[in-house]
């Protein structure tokens, strides 16, 4: 957590490159406001981040952070840089941490029980939240997010990517005839809960409504060792959700969630592992095509034309 971003990215590169994995996409958290204040400001941060992009050669294709009460205490300057590093610095998306304090929207219905504080600027997370989700939708960039229980700024907060709010996001936006494009980080997580989170979720990627909208299998560890057919608790809940909502395993793409991998023995095999585990699936759309198409980097997209643009050339991935 405290070695120099670069340091990071080379020993991702060196651990991961020589088995496939030929580009990662790096998402930032701004905890700005509502949990902690940055050593940097977030501006420097998305220089850094594009930096490291041209260096890497693409290897790296950044997602800027974004943090509604840190935009609120900017007064908008937040999500302009946001914006900007969208339109200018080669960045193919936007991560959102709900557990810091906000829901993705249907902060003034879900908020009721976080004190009165947070009800009286609840109306204006939802604003501006929807206005990051409008804004994003217009440049084709997806925001990716925190999506099954953590551990959140407060015992309140841990549950704060519960599928509620997406719902209610994607009912809003579709009063305006859109769809949210977003990757919902981590699918509910790979243990078994109390709730039902992923057959929610599950019933959201498949509506006809949220053609924009995947998720990701980021830090399934419970799939490490398991085979097609071992029977693995995991795995088990995953065809189980896929049984019961046919068509979401073309919503899936494979993650990784580093920062919480690299602490298990040999993070360096996860993603083959997960090949192993997941070997029933269309493994080229699980680990490709249905995150370049989540995030515009097919032919003609917008996010694939930024990164160009950028870049100068698309990254030998890609092209």
């Amino acid at each position: 957590m405290k070695n120099d971003r670069w340091v990071n990215l080379r020993t991702f590169e060196e651990g991961f490159r020589g088995r496939g994995i030929d580009a990662v996409f790096g998402a930032m958290v701004n905890f700005d406001a509502l949990y902690d204040n940055a050593r940097s400001p977030f501006a420097d941060q998305l220089k850094l981040h594009a930096l490291l992009s041209g260096m890497s050669k693409g290897y790296l294709l950044p997602l800027a952070a974004y943090n509604p009460k840190a935009d609120m205490d900017s007064g908008g300057k937040m999500l302009a840089d946001v914006l900007d590093a969208l339109a200018n610095k080669g960045f193919i998306g936007v991560k959102i941490y709900p557990p810091v304090g906000f829901y993705p929207y249907g902060n003034v219905e879900f908020g009721k029980g976080h004190g009165k504080d947070f009800m009286m600027t609840a109306r204006q997370f939802d604003e501006h939240m929807l206005s990051l989700f409008r804004e994003c939708g217009k440049l084709g960039a997806p925001v990716m997010a925190h999506a099954n229980k953590s551990m959140g700024r407060s015992k309140a907060w841990d549950n704060g990517n519960k599928p509620e709010g997406w719902i209610a996001l994607a009912k809003q936006m579709a009063l305006d005839q859109q769809t949210p494009i977003v990757n919902l980080g981590h699918f509910a997580g790979d243990e078994k809960f109390d709730d039902d989170w992923q057959p929610k979720y599950a019933s959201l990627l498949t509506d006809p409504g949220t053609s924009k909208m995947y998720a990701d299998l980021g830090n399934w560890k419970h799939l490490r060792g398991c085979t097609a057919d071992s029977g693995c608790a995991a795995l088990e809940r995953l065809k189980a959700t896929i049984a019961s909502y046919p068509g979401v395993e073309k919503k899936l793409m494979y993650g990784s969630d580093w920062f919480m991998m690299i602490k298990s023995s040999n993070w360096q095999d996860y993603a083959g592992d997960l090949a192993r585990a997941l070997s029933d699936m269309n493994l080229d759309a699980l680990f490709y095509d249905n995150a370049v198409n989540c995030y515009g980097l097919v032919p003609g997209g917008m996010r694939r034309a930024a990164v160009e643009k950028h870049l100068g050339y698309l990254p030998a991935w890609l092209a």
